[in-house]
């Protein structure tokens, strides 16, 4: 599904609420992703902004198990 994706970055300690934030936006809300930005531009001058854009296409990554070692059991 699209959507709008904004990724930004609080230059604080992570348990003051700093680290990298991702925010999604409907497809049709491209003006409020743009207001946020300057929302978060306004409030603070730590936050900066890696990323603002149309995110199309969505991956889901699932763990591949790898056998390593096989273990006798007795039955």
């Amino acid at each position: 599904m699209a959507k709008h994706i904004l990724v930004y970055k609080i230059n604080d300690y992570p348990n003051n609420g700093g680290g990298t934030q991702v925010e999604f936006f409907e497809a049709d809300a491209e003006q409020e992703m743009h207001k946020r930005v300057n929302d978060l531009a306004s409030t603070d001058d730590r936050i900066s902004i890696i990323t603002a854009g149309f995110l199309q296409t969505e991956y889901e990554y699932k763990p591949v198990e790898i056998i390593k070692k096989y273990q006798p059991e007795q039955k």
